[in-house]
């Protein structure tokens, strides 16, 4: 006679799991036994119970979504609330400055400072606006490093009273004369206008109700570095284990900056913004290394010579883009969007929210702006751009 069933050998009958002598056996036996009769009912009840509660959702999760929504929760900063409101004077700044270079009508006065920022830019502006010049060092890069300063580094050099003529052999030049920015009526009007395929969004949080294409032209501009201006600077910024090489001044620096599209989207709801081109070419003159320029500049951040040598010999210059933050500064995090590296900054302020999110894919930079949107959306929307 077979013994009665545990809830174990009960479970495995209804899956089928047992071999097929064991199972014949207990069929027989839940004929002759109620209790074990009893206990198969109740077992096929609670499997329908789990089962009901572990079923598949009718839609798939977005694995995108998932992952912006655990950075945005798990990985964001938490921030009080006095230093969210000193963040976002930061990003409207920041994004006002590095959108005005890239597609405003400022492009031709901007561009000698974004070429400074390769030659110490440094020296010619407030705070905030040096973090923002940097941003373009984004534009040519596939990975980002952040490197905090100490704000009363640049309050020292604002005391210095510098002008142009310090850094500058003369006046930065547009050697090519590109039009105004312009808007166009499509996509494919603004792709042929900058001959590369126009990259957008297809994951918006709603249709939006304008749409605007505003494309800029490629920009070519020269300068000439100041050697002797440059050195001073650094002397008397206690910088003296830096040597800035005779051949920076000898040639000019070509920057070659592409041509961009910003794309506008709007409804009642968000505002978003997407700009977006190829990478601008720098030329620097021979026996210029970038490494050189860069531990210049992680001096002046305040950085302590050693480990300004140690990281100016440990990276790539060419492709890695150190972003500099004041130490006060919290709301800026390094994000994947894709396969790529991503900067974001931003906060909220009350009932308004403000980000801003830079990433390079290959050749082609996209900074994406957002009103209205959460964090987690901005990089829900920046990983639907194809």
């Amino acid at each position: 006679m077979t013994r009665c069933c545990d809830e174990g050998r009960l479970r495995a009958y209804i899956d089928q799991e047992l071999p097929p002598a064991e199972r014949d056996a207990v069929a027989a036996h839940l004929v002759e036994c109620g209790t074990c009769r009893s206990g198969l009912e109740r077992a096929r009840t609670r499997k329908g119970q789990v089962g009901a509660l572990l079923a598949p959702p009718a839609t798939a999760p977005d694995p995108r979504r998932a992952l912006a929504r655990f950075q945005h929760e798990h990985v964001a900063p938490r921030t009080p609330a006095h230093e969210r409101r000193l963040d976002n004077q930061v990003w409207r700044t920041t994004m006002e400055t590095a959108t005005r270079f890239w597609s405003g009508s400022r492009r031709r006065a901007m561009l000698g400072g974004a070429m400074a920022v390769v030659a110490l830019s440094l020296l010619l502006f407030p705070p905030v606006r040096a973090v923002a010049d940097q941003l373009l060092q984004v534009f040519r890069v596939q990975r980002v490093m952040f490197v905090p300063f100490d704000p009363e580094r640049i309050k020292q050099l604002e005391n210095l009273n510098l002008d142009d003529n310090t850094l500058f052999v003369a006046e930065p030049e547009i050697v090519n004369n590109p039009a105004p920015p312009r808007t166009v009526a499509t996509a494919d009007e603004a792709a042929s206008a900058v001959d590369f395929a126009l990259q957008q969004p297809a994951d918006l949080p709603a249709p939006p109700s304008t749409t605007e294409f505003v494309v800029t032209d490629r920009t070519v501009a020269e300068f000439r570095v100041n050697v002797e201006g440059a050195r001073q600077i650094l002397s008397l910024m206690g910088v003296d284990d830096v040597t800035l090489p005779d051949a920076l001044g000898t040639e000019p620096i070509t920057a070659d900056v592409a041509p961009s599209v910003k794309v506008s989207y709007e409804n009642a709801d968000y505002k978003l913004t997407l700009l977006q081109g190829t990478s601008p070419n720098v030329t620097l003159p021979d026996g210029v290394e970038l490494a050189q320029l860069g531990k210049a500049a992680l001096r002046l951040f305040g950085m302590d010579p050693a480990r300004a040598e140690s990281l100016s010999q440990s990276i790539d210059w060419s492709t890695t883009l150190v972003f500099p933050f004041p130490t006060g500064i919290s709301n800026i995090r390094q994000v994947s969007v894709g396969d790529s590296e991503g900067m974001l900054v931003g906060g909220d302020e009350g009932d308004e929210s403000h980000w801003q999110l830079y990433w390079q894919r290959g050749d082609r930079f996209f900074m994406l702006q957002g009103e209205g949107v959460q964090a987690s959306d901005l990089l829900q929307i920046a990983e639907s751009v194809r």
